[in-house]
């Protein structure tokens, strides 16, 4: 039995997938719910703009208006991944659950193992992105790191929108007899 579910979102595709699947869990099994969602420079939309070379060679410039826009940027950016839990957590709320949020820093995977480990989740939720051959062998699978490091069970939500699962579905569909 599950008590404590721990959901990990982000900005994907498959991140209302991600949220349903975990809140559908966490009502089957009356449970408290954990979002998470981990500031990281992997994110896609992570703010690294304003620390492009050709600013930081521009002389009008200073490098102090370039840390105070970089540091504004940054701020805004975790204020929106702390709205997006928070609008997670009242939909769950409003359900009848109880639901925390939670936004660490660093490196998704660690993050999110030492999140479950710290507030003792029974399972994490998270969603599985298609990645380039390069960049999976560069940084590693987050959902892959998670499996076989998080101290409890990990379920994987496929995007049942992604290009991948529909060629899944449709080797699957043409499998049967």
């Amino acid at each position: 039995m599950f008590n404590k579910i721990l959901v990990a979102l982000d900005y994907s595709a498959s991140c209302e997938q991600v949220f349903e699947q975990g809140l559908t869990l966490a009502k089957m099994m009356h449970a408290q719910l954990m979002l998470v969602h981990v500031v990281t420079p992997l994110e896609e939309t992570y703010p690294i703009s304003t620390l492009m070379p050709s600013l930081l060679d521009d002389p009008v410039t200073s490098r102090f208006e370039i840390a105070n826009a970089y540091i504004r940027e940054l701020e805004a950016f975790e204020m929106k991944g702390l709205e997006m839990l928070k609008s997670h957590a009242n939909i769950a709320t409003e359900q009848g659950l109880q639901a925390g949020v939670q936004q660490p820093s660093g490196y998704p995977a660690r993050s999110l193992c030492d999140v479950a480990r710290t507030w003792n989740a029974d399972v994490i939720v998270m969603g599985r992105r298609s990645q380039n051959v390069l960049r999976k062998a560069l940084l590693g699978s987050i959902s892959n790191y998670v499996t076989h490091h998080a101290p409890c069970s990990v379920l994987i939500v496929h995007n049942q929108d992604s290009p991948e699962s529909t060629v899944q579905q449709e080797t699957a569909d043409t499998a049967k007899p």
